[in-house]
């Protein structure tokens, strides 16, 4: 894997928690680090989302077998652990 460092971050895990996302363009660092509930999407914005619930309610009420793939890199599984 090849790879570029483009700062000298600082040793203190609290200043260089800043410095690294200031770095990757975090502009509110307080609200990215300490989210609100006004911070959470709308889930009826995504495509189909109406259609997939009516769905998988007809499963679960019919006791199907339901299965769910999952994404294996970190939001996949974080995601569905939701």
């Amino acid at each position: 894997m090849k790879y570029k460092l483009r700062n000298i971050f600082p040793k203190n895990p609290e200043t260089a928690i800043q410095a690294i996302l200031q770095a990757r363009g975090v502009t509110d660092i307080d609200n990215f680090l300490h989210p609100t509930a006004e911070c959470e999407l709308n889930p009826y914005n995504l495509e189909n989302i109406e259609a997939a619930a009516t769905k998988l309610l007809e499963h679960v009420r019919k006791g199907s077998k339901i299965l769910f793939v999952v994404d294996c890199d970190q939001d996949g599984i974080s995601s569905s652990a939701i």
